[in-house]
């Protein structure tokens, strides 16, 4: 980025704070914040997600983008908007993928290496079928594994709306979230960095790299985690509306993306129907 980092840091700091007095809610200031950080973290080409983000994500970073830099041109504060040129990305749909068995179990003990925030993390998610930024944004108080019966996680998804998600006995996460929320304020983020500060989305893709390294698995992004929680959901009960409960979807039409899984799921159905003219 040519513009000085001092001015680009300078305007983020002025551009939150209109978004702010503006009366933008304090969801909408947390996604706009975390893209900011990722330009000041990393430049442009980080801000706007890599390779493994979805195309839908990729979109809206850039309009996020967009708004700032022109903003921040029309104020003044920078001399050119790097984006003025550059269209967002073509959305096209997509069957979501999920994580093979063997690559899953590679993965899990790359996992298993990890330090207990990292390792709780990504388990969750794989286990609960969380966003990244829903896994992120979680306090400790949303975390209940004293009500007996009822032991789950308070979930803030997309647009403010709540979900509970059950954490039944014999799930990994449930015993690493006990272990990483015991004795800590109900007010703290679960997964901090440094600050108490929530991680950001750059520190998980990153660590979530590391781990792929490690497993010497490529090609499937953090969400790859929640496509396989659903997947495999969808497998063992074939109801779409649990598992659009499961995801936070607003529309099981949105679930039922879904149904289109790959060979292997329609290879076993299609064994168990059996073939041929008798039946």
């Amino acid at each position: 980025m040519a513009q000085a980092p001092e001015a680009v840091t300078g305007a983020a700091r002025a551009f939150l704070l209109a978004l702010r007095q503006g009366g933008r809610s304090e969801g909408t200031l947390r996604r706009y914040r975390r893209v900011l950080d990722d330009l000041l973290d990393g430049g442009l080409a980080q801000a706007l997600g890599d390779e493994e983000a979805s195309p839908a994500t990729r979109r809206l970073r850039h309009a996020v983008l967009s708004r700032f830099f022109r903003w921040a041109v029309a104020e003044g504060l920078l001399q050119a908007n790097p984006l003025a040129n550059r269209p967002p990305p073509r959305l096209h749909e997509q069957v979501p993928r999920s994580l093979p068995a063997d690559e899953l179990s590679r993965l899990g003990e790359a996992v298993r290496a990890q330090p207990l925030r990292i390792r709780a993390l990504f388990t969750l998610i794989l286990e609960c079928g969380l966003r990244e930024a829903e896994a992120t944004a979680l306090r400790v108080r949303d975390v209940d594994l004293s009500t007996r019966g009822q032991e789950g996680v308070r979930v803030r998804g997309k647009g403010g709306k709540e979900r509970f998600v059950p954490l039944p006995p014999g799930y990994e996460s449930r015993a690493l979230l006990r272990r990483l929320a015991a004795g800590r304020d109900g007010a703290e983020f679960v997964f901090t960095a440094r600050g108490g500060m929530p991680l950001t989305t750059s520190a998980v893709r990153k660590a979530w790299a590391r781990i792929r390294r490690a497993a010497g698995v490529d090609g499937y992004s953090v969400h790859s985690l929640r496509h396989t929680a659903a997947t495999r959901m969808l497998e063992r009960t074939g109801d779409l509306q649990l598992v659009s409960r499961l995801l936070g979807h607003s529309s099981v039409a949105v679930t039922a993306r879904y149904t289109l899984r790959g060979d292997s799921a329609l290879r076993r159905a299609m064994e168990d129907a059996g073939g041929g003219w008798r039946r």
